[in-house]
């Protein structure tokens, strides 16, 4: 018994082994599971450039910011970093890592998304493209961190979780299931095009045009079919509705990134501004607005997400899906933005 035991053990061994080995002539990037970020990576790492501004963030800072219009506002120069499907620890990781960097040494202002308490990552994106190249040991050990200091959860609610990401950490630890992905020859494809060019801004319309992306049509046609969607995230944003659910320890492990960053900001003479975006969930919503009560006063925090302040961002014809804004909100959302930064900080194109 004992030997067959072994034998199974061993060669699961060496079958993981050989599957690892057979695998990796297919990774042709250490991120290979999403184009959009891997140019950008290699545009703001790998390339020259003398960015003064850098945008951090989810795909609504991808989709909500463009890095032409703001500059032509504010005069700086800037770059979109925000990456479709991410939320935290990526943001804050990739902030020091920036931060960190050489490239750091010509910036002047980053701006971070604040975004929701736990990882954007949900059951429907876990074992996707989208997640599957990045998930690691820091995205676990967050979620949770997280989930348990939740006190809005139920037990069974955060064994779910646990789970769940449990057997995401191993999926893409030993890269279960991925060799269909890795060789999937659509993904080089991207990357060949894309190209090393450009200032991070991709917004849903242009998406759809260029890559014909299933997802994102589906999501675009479902707003303009049921526009009363659009009414659920007006309830969602308002002030007035929101009921900040206190939790206190849930803003912690928050606010020790936040502040670590900030220190490295200061210490290099760069500013740090937060930023919400409009068109959060219910659950995002609740959590921003009791972080904002809770959020320290020397923090700069611009609030884009009130319904009432801000009724064009929820508008079906600058909307291109009930998360993200299209070009001509995009617009609107970048030019307001640029204003704002002018007028805080004194600023003016030259």
């Amino acid at each position: 018994m004992y030997r067959l035991l072994l034998r199974f053990i061993l060669f699961s061994i060496l079958l993981l082994a050989t599957s690892q080995l057979l695998i990796r002539p297919f990774i042709y990037h250490s991120f290979w599971g999403d184009p959009d970020y891997i140019v950008k990576f290699d545009r703001f790492f790998s390339s020259p450039n003398d960015f003064n501004t850098v945008f951090v963030g989810s795909s609504r800072t991808m989709r909500h910011i463009d890095p032409i219009i703001f500059d032509s506002i504010t005069g700086l120069n800037s770059f979109n970093f925000g990456i479709d499907g991410v939320g935290c620890p990526f943001n804050y990781k990739l902030c020091e890592e920036i931060l960190d960097s050489k490239e750091s040494e010509h910036l002047t202002f980053m701006f971070l998304e604040l975004f929701s308490p736990r990882t954007n990552l949900t059951e429907e994106v876990m074992h996707t493209d989208k997640v599957i190249y990045r998930y690691d040991f820091d995205d676990f050990y967050f979620t949770l961190r997280s989930t348990f200091q939740d006190g809005n959860m139920t037990f069974r609610q955060k064994l779910n979780e646990v789970s769940l990401h449990s057997r995401n950490l191993i999926e893409t630890s030993f890269r279960f299931g991925q060799f269909h992905r890795v060789s999937n020859s659509i993904q080089k494809h991207y990357y060949d095009r894309l190209g090393i060019s450009g200032r991070g801004f991709i917004n849903g319309t242009t998406e759809v045009l260029q890559l014909q992306d299933s997802f994102l049509i589906r999501s675009h046609d479902e707003i303009l079919e049921h526009p009363k969607l659009l009414n659920y995230q007006i309830k969602n944003n308002r002030s007035s509705n929101l009921n900040p659910r206190p939790c206190i320890d849930c803003f912690k492990y928050h606010w020790e990134y936040v502040s670590n960053i900030q220190q490295k900001c200061a210490t290099k003479g760069i500013m740090l501004v937060l930023m919400v975006q409009p068109l959060m969930n219910e659950r995002h919503a609740e959590f921003i607005s009791q972080f904002l009560l809770e959020s320290p006063k020397t923090m700069e925090i611009l609030n884009y997400a009130d319904s009432e302040r801000f009724p064009d961002y929820y508008k079906l014809e600058n909307v291109f899906d009930k998360g993200h804004l299209n070009s001509s909100g995009a617009t609107l959302f970048t030019t307001t933005l640029a204003l704002d930064v002018n007028d805080i900080y004194q600023l003016t194109a030259e």
